[in-house]
């Protein structure tokens, strides 16, 4: 279970004097650290401290003994008492400062005296042994923040400035950058859309598949929807950050859909829809495939990150992935076998009627066609005489001749 704390970094605000080692610093250090401590948190119906939720040692809160400084601190402003770097004992209540624990940035003389300190940290831990007490400790960290948060913005601290973080400041953080995203999530959508489908186009009116670009897109948000549906069902947290996801399981749907429609259109036109669905499964599978099991251990291997929120994340993307690929080999695939059904049937790619191909198909060739009579007896009807002239036979074509 992830630990629960509160820290605070704090830097001096005067431009010319970036040294903390000053009295007056001091003084409202400890003014900082009593405003941590006496916050007042609310949970469950009970109010509590950070003393009642602190973790303990030795039945003792942890505590920031660097604070302790207060009592020889204006010795150090003058220079009648050195600190020396890392570890100097206070001559008046005997705590051993660990300094790098608690300084950043720290300048150091020839003879490891501290010259200054540019920055120092406080932390707070609390304690998460439970389900409860987690949650207590959240409820203390959001008013840890609030607390540190007002005292900041509302000038209650002269010399110093103070930045705050807690255990679940990053997943915020992120969740608060996704939120600014989501009013331009529809617009992306209808822009990848239509990137799609004009990329599946072609001049040929029959062989272009824009409803297949389309169809690629609908196929990742069903498969991002049931993977989310699955992650939720075994209790793994909805995180904002987990909004990403779905416009990088539609790259990944529209990468499949190129793949699978390139290896289409290298199978023969003479072969049967599903003699050509055998050819281009068998070929562009194995790229798919390699892909998706590449992503899906990528996101994997993620969920060992520390973060909670990179947890979450690639829990999610690597169910998603796992569901896209299943769904672009099965729904994906049977509106590629429907496509190429009207593809043979010589069908408009988009409207659906029958029409002539920019290249007859070879299953005509032979065969009388009524297109010619139907067109000469249209235009007889016009009142000014047209004769109609009609493209010759494809030489390719091997077909006997009518005369023959």
């Amino acid at each position: 279970m992830a630990g629960r704390f509160g820290r605070v970094i704090v830097i001096s605000k005067d431009e010319h004097n970036k040294n903390l080692l000053r009295s007056e610093v001091w003084q409202e250090l400890r003014l900082l650290d009593g405003i941590i401590q006496n916050a007042t948190v609310q949970y469950d119906g009970e109010s509590f401290t950070y003393r009642e939720a602190c973790a303990r040692w030795e039945n003792e809160c942890f505590t920031n003994d660097i604070l302790n400084l207060d009592k020889i601190i204006d010795e150090v402003e003058t220079g009648d008492l050195n600190l020396t770097f890392p570890v100097m004992f206070n001559p008046v209540t005997w705590d051993a400062h660990v300094f790098p624990v608690f300084f950043g940035g720290t300048q150091v003389s020839e003879d490891n005296l501290i010259v200054s300190v540019p920055s120092l940290q406080l932390v707070y831990f609390v304690t998460a042994d439970s389900k409860r007490q987690d949650a207590r400790g959240a409820a203390w960290e959001e008013a840890f923040l609030e607390a540190v948060g007002y005292a900041e913005d509302h000038g209650v601290f002269k010399y110093i400035s103070v930045a705050r973080f807690a255990s679940r400041t990053l997943d915020h953080e992120l969740e608060r950058n996704t939120r600014t995203v989501v009013p331009y999530f529809s617009s992306t959508f209808v822009l990848m859309i239509a990137f799609s489908v004009v990329t599946c186009m072609m001049g040929d009116v029959v062989r272009s598949k824009p409803w297949l670009g389309l169809m690629g897109n609908v196929s990742a948000v069903m498969a991002t929807s049931a993977a989310f549906g699955l992650a939720m069902y075994l209790g793994i947290e909805f995180i904002g950050i987990n909004l990403a996801a779905p416009f990088l399981m539609i790259g990944i749907g529209i990468d499949d859909t190129f793949v699978m429609l390139a290896a289409w259109r290298r199978t023969s036109v003479k072969l049967s829809v599903p003699e050509r669905m055998g050819h281009m499964m068998s070929e562009a599978a194995v790229s798919i495939t390699i892909t998706s099991l590449t992503d899906m251990i990528s996101f994997w291997i993620g969920i060992l990150s520390p973060f909670p929120s990179v947890q979450i994340f690639c829990a999610y993307s690597g169910f998603a992935v796992c569901f896209t690929y299943l769904w672009h080999v099965t729904f994906f695939a049977g509106c590629m076998a429907v496509s190429g059904h009207c593809e043979f049937k010589n069908l408009h790619a988009i409207f659906g009627y029958k029409v002539l191909p920019e290249s007859v198909a070879i299953k005509g060739c032979g065969r009388h066609s009524t297109y010619p009579q139907a067109l000469t007896s249209r235009l007889s009807t016009l009142p000014i005489a047209v004769y109609p002239v009609f493209p010759r036979k494809n030489p390719e074509c091997n077909c006997k001749s009518e005369e023959s």
